[in-house]
């Protein structure tokens, strides 16, 4: 599992805990091994653990039984990684230099005693400039307690793992190929590879009708693999009976709502995938929920969940495999274009940063956010990765100057939780369209990205006509401190003069700029 989708999987039995956005502070120091007479506390066992994650490489982590890998890579390349039992103090091994240039990891599973992580990388000068080449690496870690970097065969050409999974008797990787003639920039093709040792690869592409491909992501489903992704902009699913030998392309009219699917996860024949919806225009972008699907055939008919967690604006990641709770986290930003009222009401909660929510559901059809409200937040409570173990002990990684690693006991369930109330202020806006009233005071949000010369009221422009202070925010300026500025907007009011003057005020009625309406067009930045 990679950190670029922060994949979830939950494989646990009977009470399985629900994930939580954790901090690296909570919970207690770990312990040598799990308890055997009284019941497992229900907190988070927390350590540091060595290793650096260099930019924009995929923090991997894999779980087989009660086992847990973590593999990571260095700005230097350098490949690391930390790996114990749930709940008991993790082991750093030796730090390996890989010889690869901008190594970038995909996918990390274990079949038998041996874990491997596959990836590509390297990097070529073209005409003077570094470009990716996108070769091949494979990495094993076996009886030597030690990674060893794999010869590998069976790859056409450049390509990106997107995801890696075991099953049977081999190694599953999805994901695409590259253009031979110029990998860094060229065209993309979904593909599958399959091998039972790690090194002799074979591969598949995959059928598609478009030009552009991708396969983002794979699950175990029982007896078959499901395979997502896109093929040009529409949502692709894929099928292999044979443990990824040949693979065939599944239509169902309810993926007709998704330009592509980005992740899958199955729990017993129930089967959910998240895609982006398709959009008939940029307005939409914002106001369409993201797509996610429901499948309790095991992916041959799919439905829509009748109480899914919120999907507005945002992208929810759900977990690849597993047969305990489905989850899902969502980043809740409070817009205040499209929620002006909510400013006016908290003007520091507009000012605040997206929050992380975690949901889950035992069927994926019914969602409930779970509580979260005792653990940090804000970038330390981010999780990085995050999985459970075959016995529902919950893995996640965080930072806190450092990596973190922290385990959620199996068996002990985390509370839910009601959706936090909306702010409500007693304040008029002015509809678009509609004409202001002499007098009356109407809650008008100004954006000052671009300075204060123009007011938008009643969809109208108005041009600034004192010389009072401005603020452009584009350019690096700072408000007052005592102006109600959140997301580069004043959440002011304006109000309409004998005169034809709008007199724009702030919240204790100090006017601060004056406007009347424009005699000539705005520039295109105001």
């Amino acid at each position: 599992m990679s950190a670029r989708r922060m994949a979830m999987r939950s494989t646990g039995i009977g009470g399985v805990a629900l994930l939580v956005l954790l901090s690296g502070g909570c919970g207690s120091e770990p312990v040598d091994g799990p308890g055997d007479s009284a019941p497992p506390a229900a907190e988070w066992t927390t350590q540091r653990i060595d290793g650096e994650q260099g930019a924009d490489r995929e923090l991997q982590l894999g779980t087989w039984d009660d086992e847990v890998m973590i593999v990571g890579v260095t700005e230097d390349d350098e490949l690391w990684s930390s790996s114990g039992r749930a709940g008991t103090r993790f082991a750093p091994t030796e730090p390996m230099a890989t010889d690869v240039t901008y190594l970038s990891l995909g996918g990390t599973a274990r079949l038998g005693n041996r874990w491997l992580t596959i990836g590509s990388g390297g990097l070529a000068e073209v005409d003077g400039d570094g470009e990716l080449q996108f070769e091949p690496h494979a990495f094993r870690f076996g009886d030597a307690a030690a990674w060893e970097e794999v010869p590998v065969t069976g790859f056409s050409g450049p390509m990106e793992v997107q995801e890696l999974v075991a099953r049977g008797d081999r190694w599953v990787a999805v994901g695409n190929l590259r253009d031979r003639d110029d990998p860094a920039s060229g065209g993309v093709e979904a593909a599958a590879w399959w091998s039972t040792d790690g090194e002799a690869w074979h591969e598949v592409v995959l059928p598609v009708d478009g030009q552009e491909s991708v396969a983002a992501d794979v699950a175990v489903v029982g007896d078959r693999l499901l395979a997502v992704g896109h093929d040009d902009a529409s949502a692709a699913l894929w099928s292999s009976a044979d443990g990824g030998e040949t693979w065939a392309r599944i239509a169902d009219p309810v993926l007709d709502d998704a330009t592509g699917l980005g992740s899958v996860q199955a729990s017993g024949d129930t089967v959910l995938v998240t895609g982006t919806p398709a959009l008939e225009s940029e307005e939409d972008e914002m106001e369409a929920p993201l797509v996610l699907l429901r499948s309790t055939d095991g992916g041959g008919t799919w439905s829509t969940p009748s109480t899914p967690p919120p999907t507005k604006g945002v992208e929810p990641w759900l977990p690849l495999e597993g047969s305990g709770p489905f989850l899902t986290t969502t980043s809740l930003y409070l817009e205040g274009w499209r929620q002006p009222e909510a400013c006016y009401a908290d003007i520091d909660r507009c000012r605040m940063d997206s929050v992380e929510a975690l949901y889950a559901s035992a069927d994926g059809d019914r969602w409930a956010r779970v509580d979260t409200s005792t653990l940090g937040e804000g970038e330390v409570g981010e999780v990085r990765a995050i999985d459970t173990t075959a016995e529902g002990a919950v893995v996640a990684i965080t930072w806190d100057d450092g990596l973190r690693v922290s385990t959620w006991p199996a068996a002990v369930d985390l509370p839910t939780m009601a959706e936090p109330s909306e702010p409500e202020a007693d304040v008029t806006l002015l509809a678009e369209g509609d004409e202001p009233e002499l007098g009356v005071r109407y809650a008008q949000p100004l954006g000052i990205h671009c300075g204060m010369d123009w007011l938008f009221f009643g969809g109208e422009p108005w041009q600034r006509t004192d010389d009072g202070p401005d603020v452009e925010t584009g350019a690096g300026d700072a408000p007052d401190p005592g102006w109600p500025v959140a997301q580069q907007t004043i959440f002011g009011f304006a109000t309409l003069t004998d005169d034809g003057v709008v007199e724009y005020s702030i919240g204790d009625g100090e006017v601060i700029a004056t406007y009347e309406r424009a005699t000539e067009d705005p520039p295109g930045c105001s």
